[in-house]
């Protein structure tokens, strides 16, 4: 288990019920089931997606993540796992993907097109990630548009909800990496952190963010809430849907809030961290009774229960703890 241990945390499993949520809510959100074998299998593809883009990341990320002090419990880093094995079986693993999403898709030519698209994306990204803050949009698109993927490979209907979605959920791993993954790599020695760009800096322990910054944080997040509304409007969810979307939106304010503060905050990594996880939980939550209106409160349910239950239960069995701590 031990040795398992270790693979598990390279491929990043617990955080895999996100990306399991977008492949199964486009999926819905075309007219499925979550009483279907479709939807176990897009459950899966969501997995599978999930591991092979982690540790591909984790592969072209080494060289950074050598000197940096944060990361030199990571499994390739400290030499867990060995590089070229951790290579070759994420090599294997992108081929079985291809075929296996390529089964899903059917061929067809758009989920095909968005699927080359979310690969690219995602490579764009390990490829040139730590050289330019550039490179960020490529990752927002990996993950950001699967809705629309599993969408049309279940129909050829045009829905403005999945457009919204995929705007939102773009928008999501947008902020993510661009404001809250940088912060918290603030200290990280690379030049490429567009907060460092903009003046923001830990200096002997105390966090001390620029105007430039906070304006940039505030921005984004105030576009990413705005984008929630047409989802919630296009779906025609129910007030109680809406006012649930809504005040979980509302917590992640409040999350965001504590994460940015502007004035001297005491820096500690993992705090840092543990509030990222949960801002990102907390957004993609809101998201799914926004589609209620779409998929029907047993889907909207099970998309709210399984991703928290799935994210708990691999902390627990990776590092015995509910908590994530300095382990990512």
């Amino acid at each position: 288990m031990g040795r398992g241990r270790v693979w598990i945390e390279l491929s990043r499993v617990h955080t895999a019920g996100l990306t399991t949520a977008l492949l199964v809510g486009g999926y819905l959100i075309a007219g499925g089931s979550v009483f279907s074998i479709h939807f176990l299998l897009w459950f899966l593809c969501g997995v599978l997606y999930h591991v092979c883009g982690f540790i591909h990341n984790n592969i072209t990320d080494v060289a950074y993540d050598s000197v940096d002090p944060s990361k030199k419990h990571f499994p390739l880093v400290s030499g867990l796992i060995n590089f070229r094995k951790a290579d070759e079986i994420d090599r294997y693993l992108m081929i079985l993907f291809c075929f296996y999403a390529s089964y899903l898709t059917m061929l067809q030519p758009i989920p095909t097109f968005f699927l080359i698209l979310a690969i690219s994306g995602g490579l764009l990204y390990d490829y040139y990630s730590k050289v330019t803050p550039l490179a960020v949009p490529g990752v927002a698109t990996a993950w950001g548009i699967l809705p629309i993927i599993s969408y049309y490979s279940t129909t050829s209907n045009f829905s403005p909800v999945i457009i919204y979605l995929v705007a939102y959920t773009w928008m999501q791993v947008f902020i993510q990496i661009s404001v809250l993954g940088f912060l918290k790599d603030l200290e990280a020695p690379r030049e490429n952190n567009f907060l460092r760009i903009l003046g923001s800096h830990v200096d002997s322990g105390v966090l001390s963010m620029s105007f430039g910054a906070i304006l940039y944080m505030i921005v984004t997040k105030v576009v990413h809430m705005f984008l929630l509304i047409p989802v919630l409007v296009s779906s025609a969810s129910t007030v109680p849907a809406a006012i649930l979307s809504g005040g979980l939106y509302s917590l992640s304010w409040v999350i965001y809030a504590k994460t940015i503060n502007p004035i001297n905050l005491r820096w500690d990594r993992g705090k840092v961290l543990g509030r990222i996880v949960l801002h990102e939980a907390l957004c993609f939550l809101a998201a799914m009774p926004a589609i209620q209106g779409v998929v029907g409160w047993n889907a909207v349910f099970l998309l709210l229960i399984y991703p928290p239950i799935w994210v708990f239960v691999w902390m627990r069995l990776q590092w015995g703890s509910w908590r994530l701590g300095p382990k990512v």
